[in-house]
């Protein structure tokens, strides 16, 4: 006799019964269905209007099961849900934090006075239960936008469209310091189930990181500071400073901070350069003391860069830089962290091996230009309120984090970020690949001269060296692996005359190695052995 397997309803699927059969649906088809048996079909037939009348915000859902548990538990406390609610979200208002054991203490006291509950207990299951009832979750709180006075925002978003008139979107500045913490990875962890989470202690060293970004989306010479002004990693450089990443400055404060003698340097810089662009900038800053102080000794030079100070405590909602760029440097910065850290693991060796000041600077280097002229930048902006009179287009709601919605901005970015800079140049990479060549050439000649007559062979050199040290130029074959990633990227983005651009490039390439690689006639060859002996 053949095994019967039964199959027991949940409670959406019965209803679901329910309201087919009070559709018209016979009680055979819907046997067939939902594979449901008969009696059982027969048996929500009878009492239809009683399912379809079932409301589920009423039942005691377990968490993570809602309408596919089996069977109908009524909620004795439920008069007190919408109570408990209500006082959770007075609790959000005034900025209050609320925790579960809040919640249980503020239900006894409301229970203690009901009737038929005296045998109540606010449980952690019963907690569990509430929650998922009334879909209440657990997050962390981020940024201090709560603290921030509505009214200082609202009246400043009000007057911005006055203070941006006259000024082109490149013209529109804002600075601020993103502190980061150059050798943590993290502080969550994938194991097997069982294993022992231990931590070993957090690493603390910390750089400050200046960040100037444009309105367009364009991006300014960031200021790096750390403690001292020649880290030991830079004996690789012999403590050139100037080898660094052309988009940094490094700078030395006792704390690693910024102070008003650096800040006052750095206007003093911008104007300079601004002023030999015939350009007037706008530059936005928080009230920062080491601002306020470099901006007052600083101030009688400033010819082409005007200060515009956000009221105070209103920086998390009005400053770009918080609004989601400092936190793009971060990930991106972390990006190359854990690729690094991937590296050692597979090569056996320490996960932090290698990572060092030097290393960390060419990483911001590369992130810099990942960031600069992107839309992360210039939807920072518009979530901070930046927009023009002559804006009439409707900015988006961006309430939520600009960088969760740029991902794929990221991941388009991916093939730059390893690759040439964001502002490509031809001129760039054929004047690498000719210093490459020249390079190559001395090698062959060299080895034309060994006296062993053996035919030259030339080889391309792969030495790994970051180029953004200026150590060397690149290989052939990397200018080659690059521009052929670079193709790709245009390819996706639909740019034509781009790609056509990297397909020249590449024959040039090409014409030169075929014409590097023409070996000498016989008669050269022997002339050449004559001659030597």
């Amino acid at each position: 006799m053949a095994t019967v397997h039964k199959t027991q309803l949940s409670l959406k699927k019965k209803v679901e019964i329910a309201q087919d059969l009070s559709k018209g649906m016979t009680q055979l088809d819907a046997v067939k269905k939902y594979k449901a048996s008969k009696g059982t079909v027969s048996r929500i037939g009878k009492e239809k209007e009683r399912w379809v009348a079932i409301n589920f915000e009423t039942l005691d859902s377990a968490p993570r099961k809602g309408t596919e548990r089996k069977r109908i538990v009524k909620v004795k406390t439920i008069d007190v849900d919408d109570k408990l609610v209500e006082y959770i979200v007075r609790a959000r208002d005034l900025s209050a934090i609320v925790t579960g054991p809040i919640i249980q203490n503020i239900a006894t006291m409301i229970l203690k006075k009901l009737p038929n509950l005296d045998g109540f207990s606010a449980s952690n299951g019963w907690l569990e239960r509430f929650r998922s009832r009334n879909r209440i979750v657990s997050r962390t709180l981020q940024g201090e936008r709560a603290s921030a006075p509505m009214n200082a925002v609202e009246g400043f978003k009000k007057i911005l469209p006055t203070l941006l008139k006259g000024y082109d979107k490149k013209d529109v500045l804002n600075g601020d310091e993103v502190g980061l913490y150059w050798e943590q990875s993290g502080k969550r962890t994938l194991l097997q189930q069982g294993t022992d989470p231990a931590g070993s202690k957090v690493c603390k060293k910390r750089i400050t990181v200046f960040i100037v970004a444009a309105m367009d989306g364009h991006m300014e010479q960031m200021i790096v500071i750390n403690q001292y002004s020649k880290p030991r990693a830079f004996s690789r450089i012999h403590y050139d400073t100037n080898k660094l990443p052309a988009c940094m400055q490094w700078k030395a404060t006792p704390k690693g901070w910024m102070n008003s003698t650096i800040f006052k340097e750095w206007l003093l810089y911008l104007n300079t350069t601004i002023e030999t662009q015939k350009r007037n900038v706008l530059l936005f800053l928080d009230n920062f003391s080491g601002h306020e102080c470099g901006f007052e000794l600083a101030k009688e030079h400033l010819t082409h860069v005007r200060v515009e100070w956000l009221p105070p405590n209103c920086t998390s909602l009005l400053q770009p830089i918080d609004q989601g760029i400092g936190n793009a440097l971060k990930i991106r910065y972390r990006k190359y962290l854990h690729e690094h850290m991937s590296k050692m693991i597979f090569i056996d060796k320490h996960p932090m091996e290698g990572v060092d000041m030097l290393r960390a600077c060419v990483w911001l280097g590369r992130v810099w230009n990942s960031l600069h002229n992107t839309s992360t930048v210039s939807r920072c902006f518009e979530k901070a309120g930046f927009r023009f009179e002559s804006d009439n287009e409707i900015i988006p709601d961006l309430i939520s984090d600009v960088v969760n919605h740029d991902e794929q901005d990221i991941l388009d970015q991916e093939v730059l970020i390893a690759g040439p800079p964001a502002v490509v140049d031809a001129d760039q990479v054929l004047e690498m690949i000719e210093l490459f060549d020249a390079k190559e050439n001395q090698v062959r000649n060299a080895e034309e001269q060994d006296d062993s007559g053996a035919k030259p062979e030339i080889e391309i050199n792969e030495e790994q060296v970051d180029l953004e040290l200026g150590s060397r130029p690149i290989s052939t074959k990397e200018a080659m692996l690059r521009l052929s990633e670079l193709e790709k990227y245009f390819e996706h983005k639909g740019m034509d005359d781009e790609v056509a651009w990297v397909i020249s490039v590449q024959d040039k390439i090409l014409e030169r190695v075929q014409a590097n690689l023409i070996q000498p006639s016989i008669d050269v060859y022997l002339l050449k052995k004559n001659n030597e002996n």
